[in-house]
């Protein structure tokens, strides 16, 4: 006898978004769901581990957003393998046309900090930003090595296709007919990271030549640290 089912909240949270979303693109099992997630770079716009998977899939079955049964897994013995109800389907639809109509809410850290800039001298914040625009020089190339190579991938991709059409069936789970979406996926953060790029840039010469009215702390010897960074 089953147990009761209990209601999901209002909205999911984006790791139960992300397993319901493989598992209705044709994930079946957890050590699956987990692969899928590293290879096709969910971990790049979703923070979820694999205990995470486990816990959510768990917490969609109690929901009844999934159903589950025994079957045996690629990798050994018996293991659960995970498909949509209809009222999972309903739901994933749901929140998916949620998720792109709706602009996020998040709050930065790094406004935060800049809040509270006038706390600091004047060296230690331009330390600070230009410290944050490495960090965003290195995803930046992460990501934009991610779209050349996905599209070569798919380039590639077509041309075998001409080549072998028919020839054999490709594996259930492939994104290979959806290549705009995934170049998409990399595309829109690095779009974003460009421009908040070029925004800190901006900043950081308004506060080096005081094109607007900016209040820092003083510390000894401070003077001498502005001089040298003029010239950074």
């Amino acid at each position: 006898m089953s147990a009761t089912k209990s209601s999901p909240p209002e909205q999911l949270a984006p790791t139960y978004i992300s397993v319901l979303s493989l598992i209705g693109r044709g994930a079946r099992y957890g050590y699956e769901i987990d692969k899928i997630l590293d290879e096709h770079g969910y971990r790049n716009w979703v923070e979820i581990k694999m205990s995470s998977v486990y816990k959510a899939l768990s917490k969609l079955e109690e929901w009844g957003l999934i159903a589950s049964k025994e079957g045996t897994g690629s990798l050994g013995p018996s293991r659960k393998v995970y498909s949509l109800t209809r009222r999972g389907k309903q739901t994933l639809e749901t929140e998916l046309v949620r998720l792109l109509s709706d602009p996020p809410r998040r709050f930065s850290q790094f406004d935060l900090g800049l809040s509270g800039s006038s706390l600091l001298t004047k060296s230690q914040v331009v330390s600070a930003i230009q410290a944050y625009i490495g960090r965003l020089d290195e995803r930046i190339r992460f990501l934009h090595g991610n779209v050349e190579v996905f599209e070569r991938i798919e380039s590639a991709t077509d041309t075998e296709g001409q080549a072998e059409s028919g020839s054999r069936r490709r594996p259930e789970f492939e994104d290979q007919d959806n290549f705009g979406v995934v170049i998409a996926l990399f595309e829109r953060p690095l779009t974003v990271l460009r421009c908040e790029r070029e925004w800190l840039s901006s900043l950081l010469r308004s506060i080096k030549e005081e094109r607007r009215k900016y209040s820092f702390s003083k510390k000894k010897g401070d003077s001498k640290n502005e001089r040298l960074e003029e010239g950074v």
